[in-house]
């Protein structure tokens, strides 16, 4: 009875932190929403009308999964067009050939040394959102950090400096500024 008990407990518990997990990916999606809602582009006068958003995900759970999943995101007036890698090597090759503008790192990727493409993207001036402290300390753009239910946005304080991208003070002022 006592091992019946204690498997129900261990059941109990995974099935908690993935209904976590869940709650969260929408709490980022919805947060990527405002994000994008809250960003100025200063490239207006390429012509272009979509902006490839590039996403390093674990599955197709993610929260940026279910941010494609509207009908279309907008951002300062650009179409984003979602391309989903499941791994760095096939994210390298699609980026070489047709130029990400911005970067999305899951979870278990932002926490790998991703530094090399991390610093690519900084000298091209693209965008980078990541999760967890360790992304913003490897040079990340803005990234998720948890603090137990509860989601913050990092900002890098260079970041804020380029001329690429822009955003708001709203957008600023309810986001954790990192040097």
């Amino acid at each position: 009875m006592k091992l019946k008990n204690f498997i129900l407990l261990i059941w109990c518990l995974s099935f908690s932190s993935l209904a976590l997990a869940e709650d969260q990916d929408n709490e980022k999606s919805i947060l990527l929403f405002h994000l994008f809602q809250n960003l100025t582009w200063s490239d207006h006068s390429s012509g272009q009308i979509n902006k490839k958003f590039c996403g390093l995900v674990q599955n197709e759970h993610s929260s940026v999964h279910k941010l494609a999943l509207r009908q279309l995101v907008y951002t300062d007036g650009y179409i984003l067009k979602f391309h989903f890698f499941y791994n760095q090597d096939d994210l390298d090759e699609f980026d070489t050939e047709f130029k990400c503008d911005l970067y999305y790192f899951d979870n278990v990727f932002s926490n790998l040394v991703i530094e090399p493409l991390l610093a690519k993207a900084k000298r091209q001036n693209k965008l980078t959102i990541g999760n967890g402290e360790q992304f913003i300390t490897q040079g990340g753009a803005i990234s998720f950090v948890s603090k137990g239910k509860y989601l913050s946005i990092y900002i890098n304080q260079s970041m804020l400096d380029t001329k690429q991208y822009v955003f708001s003070r709203p957008f600023i002022s309810n986001s954790t500024i990192v040097n």
